[in-house]
This record gives structure tokens, C-alpha cells and sequence, in this order.
């Protein structure tokens, strides 16, 4: 997967390689201003487009030279597949624009409107993918500069000022709860992070990687008491099968415990309600915490 800090640029060997299915790209592009294509050659214009981003890491040197291939994928991001593959065409062409965006490379409000199309193209799923994708990649990193930090930073504050503008938050839950991986990679600085994902939980009650964010809440819970004990009390909320905690009980405990020897009484009466309401679920282990 390699981490944010993995700018590439291409061979020259690398760039031979990829010449063929750029001249197919670009020519199609190229054509179709012209026109309407034929259908057979729109059916290889799409089926290169698709082995593109499916067989090629994001090279910084052909991102220019393949805009007008990058936008019409994006146009047609939700056409059916011209190819068979395990991958998905879909969530690679998220891959390679999150990765031109905290390169820097690309931005919102630029001419290019590539990000911007993305985000109003994309389904869903592909919205969720490209935070998973940014979260782990994130994990990966051991030294990424500062800025590709801010960058991602301001990134998770917009997606997150659209949704919670919406009028509905449902098209945006799956793309939300992905901020766990981005919370669990523990590398956005905890002040922030903590924050954001009481912000997310707040909308969605839940988040993917469940069982490592907890873990994570437990690990702040000394420093941020109340913060920690709220996120995890909603997502004891949003977890209807009574899954969150199985397996990292003692993590549960132990951010609980915080809150209740924090001395701090938002933090003790959040704690209290949440031991309720595990009680109240059955979960009668946690009742001793009250004693």
C-alpha cells in the first residue's frame, strides 16, 4: 500500500510501460471531444482507463498528462465495469486522487475541480473506501511532513461540514464511520483526533475498526476523561448485537474507570449512565464498577 510520504515518479522503463495505455487514454479523450466515440473504441478507452488505475501506482509525472483521462473516469465513475478484477476500479481511482491530493498535487477549489467532482460522483462506498485507504495508508507512515497531515486534517473537517449540513446524514454514514481508521492509526495528534471522532460519533454512533478504537480510547482515557468515556459510550449506542466490547473488555473498564477517578463530574455522571446502560444490556460484569 505504502505510506503518505511514497511520492512517486515514474521510470523511464515504468514510463514506457504505461506509454501504450496513455496514448489509448489521451487519444480517447481526445476523440470523444470530437465526438461521440464508437462503441468499440469506447469499450477500450474504458477497459484501459480501468487497467490504469487497477495495475498503476499514482506516478506524480503523469497526473497532468492524464487530467482530461482522470475527469471522465470520474464522470463515469458509476458506469458498469468494463473489466473483471478483484479490485475495484472505483476505489483505485479514490486511491490515486487522495494520494495526489495530500502530495499536494491536487487541491479543492483548484481549475481542475477533480476533488470536487470525486466527492459529488462518488457512491457512498467508494466515499468510505477512500477514508479507509487514507486511514491506513496513514498507518503505514512513519514520517510524513507536517503538511500532509494538515492537509488530510482540513479534508476530514469538510467532508464532515457537508455531511452534518445535509439533510440527511444517511448517505454519509459509511464515508463518516471510516474516520476510525484514521483514529486508530494514531498519527493526526490525539487533541484533534479525539475531538473529531466525538464529532463523528455524535452523527453516525459508530465507526469501522471498532475493537482498535477502543483499545486507542483506553490509552487516552487518563489524559481526556470525558471525551473518551462519551465516544465510547456512543458507540455502546449504535451497537445493537452487543459486539463493541467483546474481546477488549478490559479496555472498556479501564476507560470508564478513568472517568469515574478523573474527579471531574461530567466525566463521572457520563460513566455512570454508560455502566447503565451496559447493565441494563446484560452486560452485568460491568455493575462491579459502581461499587
Amino acid at each position: 500500500m505504502g505510506g503518505l510520504n511514497c511520492g512517486l515518479r515514474l521510470s523511464r522503463s515504468a514510463h514506457k510501460h504505461c506509454r501504450l495505455i496513455w496514448l489509448i487514454l489521451h487519444q480517447g479523450v481526445r476523440y470523444e471531444e470530437r465526438g461521440p466515440l464508437e462503441q468499440g473504441d469506447s469499450k477500450y478507452f474504458n477497459a484501459a482507463r480501468e487497467s490504469f488505475v487497477v495495475f498503476n501506482q499514482r506516478y506524480d509525472n503523469l497526473l497532468r498528462e492524464l487530467e482530461t483521462a482522470y475527469r471522465k473516469a470520474i464522470a463515469e465513475i458509476n458506469q458498469p465495469r468494463m473489466m473483471r478484477s478483484p479490485e475495484s476500479p472505483e476505489d483505485r481511482l479514490a486511491d490515486h486522487l487522495m494520494a495526489y491530493y495530500w502530495r499536494g498535487h491536487i487541491t479543492f477549489e483548484s481549475d481542475d475541480r477533480l476533488l470536487e467532482d470525486f466527492y459529488s460522483h462518488a457512491s457512498e462506498s467508494v466515499r468510505g473506501h477512500a477514508m479507509w485507504f487514507i486511514g491506513r495508508s496513514a498507518g503505514w507512515d512513519a514520517a510524513a511532513p507536517p503538511e500532509v497531515f494538515e492537509r488530510l486534517r482540513n479534508l476530514m473537517e469538510r467532508r464532515f461540514n457537508v455531511a452534518a449540513q445535509s439533510s440527511s446524514i444517511a448517505p454519509f454514514v459509511k464515508e463518516l464511520a471510516g474516520f476510525g481508521w484514521w483514529f486508530t492509526s494514531e498519527k493526526f495528534g490525539e487533541e484533534w483526533t479525539i475531538q473529531m471522532l466525538l464529532k463523528v460519533l455524535r452523527l453516525t454512533k459508530k465507526v469501522e475498526g471498532g475493537m482498535d478504537a477502543v483499545k486507542v480510547l483506553a490509552e487516552l482515557s487518563s489524559r481526556y476523561p470525558i471525551d473518551c468515556v462519551s465516544c465510547l459510550d456512543l458507540m455502546v449506542q449504535g451497537d445493537r448485537d452487543n459486539w463493541v466490547l467483546v474481546g477488549v473488555e478490559s479496555e472498556g473498564r479501564q476507560t470508564i474507570k478513568a472517568a469515574l477517578d478523573s474527579g471531574q463530574h461530567d466525566a463521572i455522571m457520563a460513566a455512570r449512565r454508560l455502566v447503565e446502560l451496559l447493565i441494563a444490556r446484560g452486560q452485568y460484569a460491568f455493575r462491579s464498577l459502581l461499587i
